[in-house]
């Protein structure tokens, strides 16, 4: 309504970026990927789509992300699972990233600690797979990654572990940066220590890899991850593998490396919410912003239909000349909609349309409990705007 349909130009262009996360999040998400699809295909070259952290199996097959299960149930009924294989085979084709103008590098997620990424660097990124979130989940390395002591350390029972033995990564103290290593004398030979997130920057073990194929291979899934899963983080001691168990925590010392090394200057990316839709994140020496988070889906999932929803946004980029994008950079007001997302009533379905609803739900590999936990969370967050309009949460 704002800003008119997409158009490729060349005089009165209107282009559109959709950066991710089109479905899992809202019953309607197969709606909203089919019509985002068709959108492509009828304006290819003004229509753009990034893939998000959701658009991969693994997120999908939750029970409280409810897109295999639930979403693509109520949409296609007894083809739900067919459907599902076709979309799940297009998430594979999506971009991770767009550069806009040579200047604006956008993104789903963020940035790796890896040192010195280049846009080379992602285009020889494979994406057509999953994201590899288990080869780099143990704070950026598998589990079990092979590992050398780089000096002396000291065991969990106060046991020496000298310079040069043998371990493999095992697992994650909570969520700290720390991780348990053993080395090659067994379970008492546990050693605590810090993780930064990527083979250059760790301070008290070497990563070892059987050859340059295999490092390299590991630094493209790190990429691979941190570009739909990273987030941006304020402070330096903050910085390192994320919390959320895949990608990263970078701060702005990352992104400015990051632009200065590819000749850009502006990361937008989305991934978290925001309460008023669009947030700055970093800022350079002279107080200019160098990143910026951008939310557009208001009332997002737990203030739905509720006053104190966060509203949505968007960014506009209207270069009055070349060279100058990133300066015509503006978040166009942010708004709040009413939430409707209620599905249509069962005395409204014909019989057959009834009947293949039970078809696919028989289908369904999922035990009967986590289907009626996953329905009943689908029916609440439906009815909550209707509940809370007659005062009744």
């Amino acid at each position: 309504e704002d800003h008119g349909e997409p158009s490729p130009g060349p005089k009165g262009a209107v282009r559109f970026l959709f950066n991710g996360d089109f479905v899992d999040r809202g019953t309607w998400g197969p709606e909203v990927l089919l019509l985002l699809y068709a959108l492509k295909i009828k304006y290819p070259s003004a229509v753009f789509l990034n893939r998000g952290n959701h658009e991969d199996q693994s997120q999908n097959q939750l029970p409280d992300n409810g897109f295999v299960h639930s979403h693509c149930t109520r949409a296609f009924g007894a083809e739900a699972l067919g459907m599902y294989y076709l979309m799940r085979r297009s998430f594979k084709e999506l971009p991770l990233c767009h550069v806009i103008g040579n200047e604006i590098f956008v993104v789903h997620g963020g940035l790796p600690m890896d040192p010195i990424v280049t846009l080379h660097d992602i285009n020889a990124v494979d994406r057509r797979h999953d994201v590899p979130i288990k080869h780099c989940a143990l704070m950026g390395y598998p589990k079990g990654q092979k590992v050398v002591a780089r000096k002396d350390l000291t065991g969990k029972d106060g046991e020496k572990i000298f310079k040069g033995s043998k371990g493999r990564l095992f697992e994650r103290v909570r969520k700290s940066n720390d991780a348990i290593v053993r080395f090659s004398g067994g379970s008492q030979d546990e050693v605590v220590v810090q993780i930064f997130g990527a083979p250059e920057l760790e301070e008290e073990i070497d990563i070892i890899y059987s050859s340059e194929k295999e490092r390299l291979r590991q630094r493209q899934h790190r990429i691979f991850v941190s570009l739909l899963w990273s987030d941006p983080v304020t402070k330096p001691s903050m910085r390192g593998p994320s919390k959320r168990g895949a990608g990263a925590f970078f701060d702005s010392k990352v992104t400015q490396e990051f632009l200065k090394v590819n000749k850009l200057k502006v990361l937008l990316r989305s991934h978290e919410k925001r309460q008023e839709g669009f947030s700055v994140e970093h800022a350079n020496s002279k107080g200019h912003m160098i990143a910026a988070t951008i939310f557009s889906a208001s009332n997002y999932p737990k203030g739905a239909g509720e006053p104190a929803g966060n509203k949505a946004a968007v960014v506009v980029l209207e270069p009055k000349e070349a060279g100058n994008l990133a300066n015509s950079l503006i978040s166009w007001p942010a708004w709040r909609v009413g939430f409707q997302d209620g599905l249509m009533p069962s005395n409204m379905l014909s019989d057959e349309l009834k009947a293949r609803f039970q078809e696919a739900q028989a289908a369904l590999t999922l035990g009967p409990r986590a289907r009626a936990l996953a329905k009943l969370r689908e029916l609440t967050y439906c009815s909550r705007p209707q509940s809370l309009g007659h005062g009744v949460v």
